[in-house]
């Protein structure tokens, strides 16, 4: 089985492939980047064939797809669909829990109502139908944290003001999240490209954390408790997304191994062990 996996060189994607060749897998890395041991394409929709495809080379930042609106979204589109023409026996297509909306904290599951309500959660539904209709799989990400996450995550923004006095100031410290370490957000998709898996799966912890607990945690974890945790643009709507993991763990045979405080714990390690040097 040769599974080939679209953007390689990202946060999830360098996860996955390392996790596919170390469980013997013949995997190949596509990338727009020249990297040794990757084959650079000079797009995306040029991959080569193989059993399984993980297709996770799109921009996973909201606010930039939304401003990039309908060229990029016709561009993604495109590419998608030049890739299921190809005939993969598997396509594995990376979606995301703001699918879903934010309007309440009982846990999604798979079959709840969505809400496209921008470019970034329309391509998202419409790349969903494309690859659910080939008999391909969806696999609906909660939010990844980890080592070589992107620095406007929240969780980077909480760790980059740790070696910094006064109080963590964050945009909005109410919303509630449900927070995965990406190794098993990685395991599970693995699983899937092994296994004979298709249709929609939430891949998240189904325990949701509000910013304001996360930054609190990672505090605790710096042995800063004393310092204050600010709002510079809080809003009074709440925002809450959490999903259902209970179809992925019964159907893969998985759950996540590492607790948030676990993963926080590994992180703000990293992170002094990096400003010390």
């Amino acid at each position: 089985m040769r599974v080939v996996v679209t953007g390689a060189s990202g946060f999830l994607g360098s996860c996955i492939a390392r996790g596919l060749t170390y469980a013997g897998v013949s995997t190949l890395r596509v990338s727009r980047q020249d990297i040794p041991g990757f084959l650079q394409v000079a797009k995306y929709a040029d991959s080569p064939v193989g059993d399984v495809l993980i297709h996770l080379a799109e921009i996973n930042n909201r606010s930039r797809v939304n401003q990039l609106s309908v060229d990029y979204e016709h561009e993604a589109s495109s590419t998608l669909y030049a890739l299921l023409a190809k005939g993969y026996g598997k396509v594995i297509y990376a979606s995301s829990s703001v699918i879903y909306g934010d309007g309440g904290c009982t846990p999604h599951i798979e079959s709840d109502p969505v809400s496209p309500i921008d470019t970034y959660t329309r391509l998202k539904l419409a790349s969903e139908q494309s690859v659910l209709s080939c008999g391909g799989v969806v696999v609906r990400l909660a939010n990844i944290y980890g080592p070589g996450m992107a620095a406007e995550n929240v969780l980077s923004r909480i760790l980059g003001q740790l070696d910094q006095n006064g109080p963590i100031e964050l945009q909005d410290t109410s919303p509630v999240r449900d927070f995965i370490w990406v190794e098993d957000a990685a395991e599970v998709i693995i699983n899937m490209a092994i296994q004979q898996a298709q249709g929609l799966f939430n891949v998240g912890t189904g325990i949701g954390t509000s910013i304001g607990e996360l930054a609190r945690m990672a505090l605790e974890e710096a042995k800063q408790p004393q310092r204050q945790i600010v709002s510079t643009q809080s809003t009074a709507k709440p925002s809450c997304i959490v999903l259902d993991i209970t179809k992925t763990k019964k159907y893969l045979d998985w759950q996540p191994s590492v607790l948030l405080n676990e993963g926080l714990r590994r992180l703000v390690s990293r992170h002094r062990g990096v400003e010390n040097k």
